[in-house]
């Protein structure tokens, strides 16, 4: 499992990603609505194939109202959102927006958060580089990234000090880092937190005024 959301429409229902497999992006509900946070009682109820999914994410923000939030869903070489209908173990999902990561080489994603700082932008991470994306601005295409850097497994952004909190992988350690870097400015931290021997995928940061 790559990732794991859930959306608060009808009773919440999970929606973990795996990068490998046949139909690899999987919707889950509850079985019993009184006990939604206990994930042994759900089920899988629909599942649907999408190519290195690894990062997902409920976005409440899409347009400014909950109502009318996305699932987004990052894999190799593109960004899809999707429009949760129904509840239970009737959710099913449509898709509302693809958007192309356009750049030449390995386009495998990694990681999507909200950048808390700017209402309606996410945050993603693919082979080559990081990347931001404006919920709101209807572009079909990613291109051009914030830092072109490899391997960077993870972002996340402070919402008070506007600080970015990244993990970059290497291939000596498996693909995963051994320090958490911290910065305003991404090719410059002004504080590594971690040791030689460590093994970092992701660092994260939460903000409850999000949802």
């Amino acid at each position: 499992m790559q990732g794991r959301s859930c959306h608060p429409p009808g009773p919440r229902s999970c929606h973990p990603g795996s990068s490998k497999g046949g139909k690899n992006l999987q919707l889950y509900s509850p079985k019993n609505p009184d006990k939604i946070n206990d994930f042994d009682s759900h089920e899988r109820v629909n599942s649907w194939s999408f190519p290195g999914a690894h990062g997902i994410l409920w976005d409440p923000r899409t347009k400014n109202e909950v109502s009318k939030g996305v699932l987004w869903v990052l894999g190799d070489g593109r960004l899809v959102g999707y429009k949760v209908k129904g509840s239970g173990q009737n959710t099913d999902l449509d898709v509302w927006r693809e958007v192309v990561i356009d750049h030449p080489g390995a386009k495998m994603g990694h990681d999507l958060q909200p950048d808390y700082t700017k209402r309606g932008h996410l945050l993603l991470t693919d082979s080559k580089g990081v990347y931001r994306y404006d919920v709101n601005s209807n572009d079909k295409v990613v291109g051009k990234p914030i830092w072109a850097k490899e391997r960077v497994k993870s972002i996340a952004r402070h919402p008070t000090t506007k600080e970015y909190v990244w993990v970059v992988g290497s291939p000596d350690t498996g693909e995963m880092g051994t320090k958490v870097s911290i910065g305003k400015d991404l090719e410059s931290p002004t504080d590594e937190r971690g040791w030689s021997d460590a093994r970092f995928y992701k660092a994260r940061i939460f903000s409850a005024a999000y949802e």
